[in-house]
């Protein structure tokens, strides 16, 4: 078991980024408030249960759309009110989980973070934390790029990047399309691709309903052949790190995944549960310490 602790910087920022608009959301009486009663009674449940199901789908709506008359970006407020700090503690707790192993991957390397699915910059500020803790003094240089097709999320995360008390990404930028990263303009430089590595994330993303496995094997293909040339061939190395819960049904895409993309096998010990808790700070999950586990897996380039 994995705790994540939040660092006094990052409480006030989840406060300020998360509870305070949701708060903002509650008070002006369009959907039920779930403070105005105890968090373990049964009426704050019913609320917390009734907003999760109906309004943001458990965290795999498409945030692109109003719900009964909640705005995307209303709802992205929601989404993160209710799951961004565990999502960011599942994350943070499966980079911990392999630090030696990612220690010895950035160590002295041009590192490329690929986030599909990057909502408000979750697994992005995660990875950024586990930088800060972990991997401070590696001398690598990290480069990070988002692709989430909701634009109210992409606003969020640029709202969640401007207030990140550390920010160690060498740049970054995101997009609602993850296939501009092939446009002309970003083909690579001899001189980027040097010395350079890239970790591709899929973070809760799997279990979407809207994503097709052939895209996305198509999509990771592209990526190897776009930053795997000649010119670095032989130091090149890519990995991908997935996760998400536990239930066959929303694993089925991955599996299928995993069976057509013949350039990647699973790195020794994976897949594996990884169970994780954290100090519930808005007191969503009916325990002050609450306790979870997601499946992860880990791929190697064969």
């Amino acid at each position: 078991m994995i705790h994540v602790e939040l660092s006094a910087a990052l409480v006030t920022l989840f406060e300020e980024q998360f509870l305070k608009p949701a708060n903002e959301l509650f008070e002006s009486g369009k959907i039920g408030n779930p403070t105005d009663y105890d968090s373990d009674s049964v009426e704050a449940i019913a609320i917390r249960g009734e907003h999760r199901k109906t309004l943001i789908n458990f965290g795999r709506g498409d945030f692109k759309n109003s719900v009964e008359g909640i705005k995307p970006e209303q709802l992205v407020d929601l989404y993160c009110y209710y799951y961004f700090q565990m999502h960011f503690s599942s994350s943070y707790a499966f980079y911990a989980n392999q630090s030696g192993f990612l220690h010895l991957f950035v160590k002295d390397r041009n590192v490329l973070f690929i986030d599909i699915g990057c909502g408000p910059f979750t697994s992005g500020l995660a990875f950024n934390q586990w930088v800060a803790r972990f991997a401070k003094s590696s001398n690598c240089k990290i480069d990070y790029f988002g692709a989430d097709t909701s634009k109210s999320m992409l606003k969020k995360s640029a709202d969640v990047i401007e207030n990140i008390p550390d920010y160690f990404y060498n740049s970054g930028w995101a997009s609602s399309d993850k296939n501009t990263l092939f446009a002309p303009e970003q083909k690579p430089t001899d001189e980027y691709l040097k010395n350079r590595v890239v970790i591709i994330n899929f973070s809760y993303v799997f279990g979407s309903d809207t994503l097709t496995v052939p895209e996305m094997v198509e999509f990771t293909n592209k990526v190897v052949n776009q930053y795997c040339t000649a010119a670095n061939e032989k130091t090149f190395q890519c990995i991908i790190l997935q996760q998400n819960p536990d239930y066959e049904s929303l694993n089925k895409k991955w599996t299928d995944y995993k069976m057509q993309l013949k350039q990647f096998t699973s790195a020794k010990g994976y897949p594996q549960l990884l169970y994780f808790s954290f100090d519930d700070l808005f007191g969503n999950f009916g325990a002050d310490v609450p306790e979870f586990n997601v499946k992860c897996d880990v791929m190697v380039l064969k």
